[in-house]
């Protein structure tokens, strides 16, 4: 593979590149549990996830993890995948779900408190097994309120552990959290350019 160029011959492609990362903006945070935390409630927005392969790849001085969607894409065949072939690190499949994390947090930038905010569940297949049978259980995520928790250091850092607490209606997720409840096939579109 080539590394480099002269001239201005890949600015067009830098430039569009650019452009459709820029269209990404607005996609929530992932969900992220401490070690041992327990009993986070979180409210599922969405019944049938988005699903990517991904690898995860310690970057940096401090070995930072981070994600890169898989080249190789769902087919796993036609496309070449640069870090399938260059590493070890093997691509797993990845379920994406939009929440809402009931955990209050504070802007540092406006200093105004914020009940909850939408989140990324990002599940591997494990837990993406869990939670479709949750759903054949509960007959649909959507409007399920789970307490989640993070045993410990090796488990998923979304959270191993769901458990029930209720089912919001469609009239009360509108009601209690407006426009944040509504499903996002905007977001589903961003994610589609991720």
């Amino acid at each position: 593979p080539k590394w480099f160029a002269r001239g201005n011959a890949e600015l067009e492609t830098a430039l569009r590149q650019t452009q459709a990362r820029a269209q990404t903006r607005g996609i929530p945070f992932r969900l992220w549990l401490r070690p041992g935390e327990k009993d986070r409630k979180i409210v599922m927005l969405t019944d049938d996830p988005f699903a990517i392969y991904e690898h995860e790849i310690d970057m940096g001085p401090n070995r930072q993890r981070e994600h890169l969607t898989c080249r190789g894409g769902m087919d796993r065949a036609d496309v070449e995948c640069p870090v399938c072939t260059s590493t070890d690190k093997f691509a797993y499949y990845l379920s994406i779900y939009c929440v809402l994390d009931m955990q209050s947090w504070t802007s540092k930038r406006e200093g105004k408190t914020y009940p909850y905010s939408k989140r990324l569940l990002c599940t591997k297949q494990t837990m993406s097994a869990e939670l479709r049978d949750l759903a054949e259980e509960y007959k649909g995520l959507r409007g399920c309120v789970f307490a989640v928790s993070r045993t410990d250091e090796k488990s998923f850092t979304s959270g191993n552990k769901f458990k029930f607490v209720k089912r919001l209606s469609e009239t009360d997720l509108r009601k209690h959290f407006g426009k944040d409840a509504e499903p996002q096939s905007d977001l589903w579109a961003k994610m589609e350019k991720w």
